[in-house]
């Protein structure tokens, strides 16, 4: 069930320019840490290459280069290295925050990206 943008030229243009297709996602929870704090966020969009998460208090900055995620669902959980690349204000008691994969287990990509399994 891909995530659909809407039809402006800028959104069409994002839609274009993503590597990896985004997915809509409910449900799924993110511990993210650096080597100092930690927080738990809920994704909205999961990619390969990416995941947009949500209702991460403002105090977390995404300032850090790397950060280390898990990424849990149906009993599964998956370890990830990312890299925070945007940021804005949700509702002003939140904030969403969009990270690029920079490192994930080969089960990541089987679980973004279903047709794989079916080529092995």
């Amino acid at each position: 069930m891909p995530g659909t943008l809407g039809s402006t030229k800028t959104n069409e243009w994002r839609l274009v320019a993503r590597r990896f297709g985004r997915m809509a996602v409910a449900g799924i929870s993110v511990g993210i840490a650096d080597e100092s704090s930690y927080a738990v966020a809920v994704a909205e969009n999961i990619s390969q290459g990416g995941l947009k998460l949500a209702g991460l208090s403002p105090r977390f900055q995404a300032d850090k280069f790397l950060y280390r995620a898990v990424v849990s669902t149906d009993g599964k959980s998956f370890r990830l290295t990312v890299k925070p690349c945007w940021r804005r204000s949700d509702n002003g008691q939140s904030v969403e925050i969009g990270f690029k994969v920079i490192e994930a287990p080969w089960e990541w990509y089987e679980f973004t990206d279903p047709q794989i399994s079916q080529i092995f």
